[in-house]
């Protein structure tokens, strides 16, 4: 399997199923490049239930109660060459991780 082209990092305070509208707004794409999508979670929820989760998507469960040091942990567990970030409250246009990469 080749390596991610690209990362994309994102924080939550909220958690599932918050999440679900910002990865629905690239999963397409993302599972068509082979993107890792990496989540730092901080909400303390249950996590996403098997099978909700774009492939190649990572879900770290994170103690810190700050959304930076959220993003921070995701960040660092990126292993793409190009990492990309957005926010658990915005969506993206499709075509947007094409773009990047």
């Amino acid at each position: 399997m080749s390596p991610a082209p690209l990362s994309v990092a994102i924080a939550t305070t909220e958690g599932w199923p918050y999440m679900r509208a910002v990865l629905d707004s690239f999963r397409v794409d993302a599972e068509r490049l082979g993107v890792e999508i990496v989540v730092g979670d901080g909400s303390g929820k249950p996590e996403p239930p098997e099978g909700a989760l774009p492939a190649g998507t990572i879900w770290l469960r994170s103690e810190a109660n700050d959304v930076f040091r959220q993003l921070a942990d995701a960040m660092r567990r990126c292993s793409a060459p190009i990492v990309a970030t957005t926010e658990d409250h915005c969506t993206v246009r499709p075509g947007w991780c094409e773009a990047i990469i």
